[in-house]
């Protein structure tokens, strides 16, 4: 589930779960055939970033609210940030329709994140907190 609606969403900052997307599907043809176009929104804001390391800037959409453009930070979060980060990780669940305990989830967040064996892993600490939360909610 975390994979699918946050991890791997491009309408979702990989960093701090903030929105900075929006999917529209438009028709393209008399027949009814459609693509899918992303436009920034909420927190998306345009940069320009040198993608291929050729010396190139091509505009990119990144993170107004962490400056994260498109792919998590491999430094670890701190306990604070990662359990802010869980408020966004709940709106973004909650805006798929689907339930989370969310007090459920900042306490499984914080408490993975106290663990020595699990501290630099946050995208595991994550997925397993929303798994946890989610689980309680269906209860």
């Amino acid at each position: 589930m975390f994979e699918r609606y946050l991890w791997t969403n491009p309408e979702v900052c990989s960093e701090c779960f903030a929105r900075v997307r929006t999917e529209h599907e438009l028709t393209v043809d008399d027949w009814g055939n459609t693509v899918s176009e992303l436009n920034r929104s909420g927190s998306g804001i345009q940069g320009y970033d040198n993608v291929n390391g050729g010396g190139v800037y091509l505009p990119r959409t990144f993170c107004e609210e962490c400056g994260g453009r498109g792919r998590a930070d491999p430094d670890p979060d701190s306990k604070l940030q990662a359990t802010r980060r869980a408020s966004c990780i709940g709106d973004r669940l909650e805006e798929q329709d689907i339930a989370v305990d969310r007090p459920a989830l900042r306490r499984a967040v914080r408490t993975l994140k106290s663990k020595p064996e699990l501290v630099g892993l946050d995208r595991e600490i994550y997925e397993r907190a929303t798994k946890i939360a989610v689980g309680r909610a269906q209860r």
